[in-house]
């Protein structure tokens, strides 16, 4: 148990190094030990900065079929008189597929 819990410890300390945009992480594990389950998809043990076609994560599995995941923050308020727009870098890795375009007032 206690091996668990310092995993799960290790890999919050390195979505929140890794990650400084991402507010989301999710936990899973697979039977099978040495892969990670993700989407019902199998990963290898490694990172994956765009896993998936139009989702902008980042996958980290360990060689003990944890994954951990980060994905863009939802709730993120542009500066006062200013909205977001488009995705910048919709095609990007993680994080940089984040990014959005921020439009102000001063700038229609």
């Amino acid at each position: 148990m206690l091996k668990i819990l310092i995993k799960l410890l290790f890999f919050i300390l390195l979505k929140k190094a890794l990650a400084g945009d991402s507010e989301n992480i999710y936990i899973y594990q697979e039977e099978e030990v040495t892969k990670c389950l993700v989407d019902d998809v199998h990963f290898e043990p490694g990172i994956y900065k765009k896993p998936f076609p139009n989702k902008c994560m980042y996958i980290y599995c360990t060689p003990d079929g944890i994954a951990t995941i980060a994905t863009c923050p939802q709730h993120v308020n542009p500066p006062k008189d200013c909205e977001h727009g488009q995705y910048l870098y919709p095609n990007g890795d993680y994080p940089k597929c984040c990014r959005k375009e921020i439009i102000c007032k001063e700038d229609i």
